[in-house]
């Protein structure tokens, strides 16, 4: 196995087509605000699916 490879086995979690961030929260400074808006400030273009059973919506 060549090291700066990984097996197709790792590439649905290095490679994900959806994310859920459970815990989403739409207050600046929280855990579940910065997680998300990391990930779309990253350049993520997969679903991305905001979890919080207090909450209608998170983050629009």
């Amino acid at each position: 196995m060549d090291i700066g490879v990984f097996p197709r086995e790792f590439d649905r979690l290095f490679n994900p087509e959806a994310v859920a961030v459970v815990g989403a929260s739409n207050f600046p400074g929280k855990w579940g605000f910065i997680m998300p808006m990391s990930i779309m400030g990253g350049g993520f273009r997969g679903r991305l699916f905001m979890v919080n059973p207090n909450e209608k919506r998170v983050l629009g």
